[in-house]
């Protein structure tokens, strides 16, 4: 079954008739679409050889976003479409993105004999790129979702509630899940079945997951920043687009807050031998909880070196 499905999968990509219609492509309609009399158009959504997808698109002349069946669009030569690059502001940000992810490896890496400077690295570095995975799947569930619940998704189609940005915000959440949150967690576990020894363990835990959530932060952070500041994607989601990122990314720690003592609970009743024992050298509330995302074990070499102040 997985080979048929590996096979088919690649027959589509390598296939002449396969339609691949990326994000931010000029496109030309075949057909007319909804009250726009434009001939060119672009595009704001992914879609892989399926004719009957509802697409979202702009027509940047008149500024009107229009949603359009992915089999009326055709890919065509960027010239016949409006400039859609970001602004100089957008560019600007996009620059500093990669050099701020870049010196917290830089500086995590140059700290090894400094646990403490390497425990606020992370720690601050993990809740930035945080930052990222939540204004980028804000994006594009606005993107994706312009207008709320619709019938052609896998998801959201029906309506959460009678509000918009609620029906976006359960989207973005949806997204973030698959995105950062399940990986960064999966990444958590196999660090802490890996075995190293002590003396590099802490530098080599924490310096893989650092590099992912770096990688992961730069990457979404780059698309949500490149695209907030398209002409395109403006007329769509306002000149507020990362409005509802933030409000998803404020919700990150209830979330985590929640998600940590539901498995607190079950690991006590199904587990009671393995319960969790604080250590000695307490620490903030607050501090705790954002570091529950962390490695384990960094967490605790950090704390042993007693680089957790309690406040």
């Amino acid at each position: 079954m997985i080979r048929l499905s590996v096979a088919a999968c690649f027959a589509l990509l390598s296939s002449s008739d396969a339609k691949f219609l990326r994000w931010g492509e000029c496109l030309e309609l075949t057909e007319p679409c909804g009250n726009s009399t434009a001939n060119f158009v672009v595009g704001l959504e992914y879609n892989l050889n399926d004719p009957t997808d509802l697409i979202t698109v702009v027509d940047l002349n008149e500024s009107i976003m229009i949603q359009c069946r992915a089999g009326h669009l055709e890919p065509t030569d960027s010239s016949h479409c409006p400039d859609d690059n970001d602004s100089l502001l957008g560019q600007l940000i996009l620059l500093g993105i990669p050099s701020l992810f870049l010196g917290f490896a830089l500086v995590f890496f140059g700290c090894r004999r400094h646990p403490n400077v390497q425990f606020w690295v992370m720690l601050v570095a993990f809740w930035t790129a945080d930052l990222g995975a939540g204004l980028a799947t804000g994006m594009y569930a606005q993107m994706f979702y312009p207008t709320g619940a619709t019938t052609d998704r896998i998801f959201l189609r029906d309506s959460l509630a009678h509000s918009v940005f609620v029906d976006q915000l359960g989207v973005a959440f949806i997204f973030e899940l698959l995105s950062w949150d399940w990986p960064m967690q999966l990444l958590k576990q196999l660090l802490a079945m890996s075995c190293w020894p002590c003396h590099i363990r802490r530098t080599v835990q924490g310096g893989v997951f650092l590099v992912v959530a770096c990688v992961l932060g730069t990457s979404m952070m780059y698309m949500a920043v490149d695209a907030a500041y398209r002409p395109a994607s403006i007329v769509v989601v306002g000149h507020h687009p990362l409005i509802l990122g933030f409000v998803n990314f404020a919700l990150d720690l209830p979330w985590k807050f929640l998600e940590r003592r539901v498995k607190e609970f079950v690991e006590a009743r199904c587990w009671p031998e393995n319960r969790y024992e604080h250590l000695e050298h307490e620490t903030h509330w607050l501090v705790d909880e954002l570091a529950d995302p962390l490695p384990d074990q960094f967490v605790a070499d950090c704390r042993y070196a007693s680089c957790l102040v309690s406040v």
